[in-house]
């Protein structure tokens, strides 16, 4: 389940470098690709990079042994003997919790095969390279300082060298207009049959290519100011995103839910983008989605907060992206002392803007209408701790595998959806990643 050389109760010691110059981040993380997993995350610009590299332990797993690899994962990092100076970002698993690992939670029908790959995919990196300095760590002092320094003579050296290439082939929707269509009446035939209230239906698409990640991701940063950048290389497939929504985040004894539910295409102009916000703001069907969403939001952190800490304190808030706008709230909790993180991240996974409500029922359709399983898309992806949880939804990203690109996009499904818009929705949703591969997708922007 994990592979690491760290005993339990090992003293994981630590070494910062700082670097002698300013490095680029995409640079940085290329010339580290050969260290094994490497994992690069940024702000909107692509700003307060973080890069982690190397591998002191390993969680990739594909699944089917219940809560266990979360709670192995923390329970190692727990037993650890860490430096005073150790913060929560440092102390943490990077990677993916594929939306998947919801059948390890949760019993849900599976129609589609399992593919086999990683529904967990976690590393604990030996080096982190933040703020201008390098972080190395090992179970002596002379591994940690080897790991900060070598990494640091390669960054103070470092050549920028051309990118790979993007070359994607022809492309296919996993719904074509018309299945999608039916796939949508399906779903609100359950609403009318009163089975759920809302329904996330998304729609893949996927096409042969050959592709650097960095060289995507260095377009997205470009294109798209999401709040959270990202890169994964790994051994069996490579992602990049630019996630909007956080799926759970945990700091000083809080835990935050931003559900981002409620959308329209930007304007074209100043005014036109006025406009949208407008019919966005006034949009009855949307407002009530949103609500559902921000008491499903209350009701996950409900079940591992104390009584009466959770609130909303901010709500339906517009938010700009670079072809959508979205309605967002914050919903704020402090988790019960004896509720570590692994039962927080369970309770709140997946995000309910991802499912409808109520979650299960939702999840339980949704394996009956889509036409394959989601694997990582609508999961989450970041890291996370014994006291520190900052996960994404894994939304408005891409990953290659086996030779194939694969991007999917989804929208909330009510009564009286229609169905052009919310297909013309999901093509909008995808329309920063078709821009970044340089392919046009029946409308969406090139």
């Amino acid at each position: 389940m994990i592979t690491s050389a760290l005993s339990p109760g090992a003293r994981l010691h630590r070494h910062v470098v700082p670097l002698a110059t300013t490095v680029d981040p995409v640079a940085a993380a290329a010339a580290l690709r050969p260290a094994g997993r490497v994992m690069l995350t940024a702000g909107p610009g692509g700003r307060d990079a973080v890069l982690a590299a190397g591998e002191l332990a390993v969680l990739s797993h594909p699944g089917g042994d219940g809560p266990a690899p979360l709670t192995a994962a923390v329970d190692l990092l727990a037993g650890l003997d860490l430096p005073p100076d150790t913060t929560g970002a440092e102390a943490a698993w990077y990677g993916f919790l594929a939306y998947d690992a919801a059948r390890d939670f949760e019993r849900l029908p599976s129609r589609h095969a399992a593919s086999g790959r990683p529904v967990y995919e976690f590393f604990l990196p030996e080096v982190l390279v933040a703020e201008g300095r390098v972080i190395g760590r090992g179970t002596t002092p002379a591994a940690a300082r080897r790991a900060a320094e070598q990494v640091a003579r390669t960054l103070d050296r470092l050549v920028v060298t051309p990118l790979g290439a993007v070359a994607v082939g022809t492309g296919t929707f996993g719904f074509e207009y018309d299945e999608y269509v039916h796939a949508l009446r399906c779903a609100q035939q359950h609403i009318l049959d009163g089975d759920v209230f809302q329904l996330v239906l998304s729609n893949p698409w996927t096409a042969p290519a050959t592709v650097d990640g960095l060289a995507v991701y260095k377009r997205l940063t470009e294109i798209n100011p999401s709040p959270y950048h990202f890169w994964y290389g790994g051994p069996e497939f490579e992602a990049v995103g630019a996630s909007p929504e956080p799926c759970l985040t945990l700091a000083n004894g809080r835990a935050l839910i931003r559900p981002l539910a409620g959308t329209r295409p930007r304007g074209r102009d100043g005014r036109a983008d006025r406009l949208a916000e407008d019919d966005l703001r006034s949009s009855v069907k949307e407002l009530a989605e949103h609500r559902m969403l921000v008491d499903l939001a209350r009701n996950d952190l409900g079940r591992v907060c104390r009584p009466g800490t959770v609130s909303v304190e901010r709500l339906m808030a517009v938010e700009r992206y670079s072809h959508v706008m979205h309605l967002t709230s914050d919903v704020w909790g402090e988790p019960a002392r004896e509720r570590g993180t692994a039962e927080l991240i369970r309770a709140t996974f997946p995000a309910g803007t991802m499912t409808g409500t109520p979650k299960v029922r939702a999840m339980e359709i949704i394996d009956d209408l889509e036409p394959a399983r989601r694997w990582l898309y609508s999961g989450a992806v970041g890291s996370f701790g014994v006291s520190h949880v900052d996960l994404y939804l894994t939304i408005r990203s891409m990953v290659w595998c086996d030779g194939e690109i694969r991007l999917q996009a989804g929208g909330g499904i009510v009564h009286d959806s229609d169905p052009a818009e919310e297909y013309a929705e999901c093509l909008a949703k995808l329309g920063s990643g078709a821009r970044a591969l340089g392919v046009t997708m029946e409308g969406a922007a090139a």
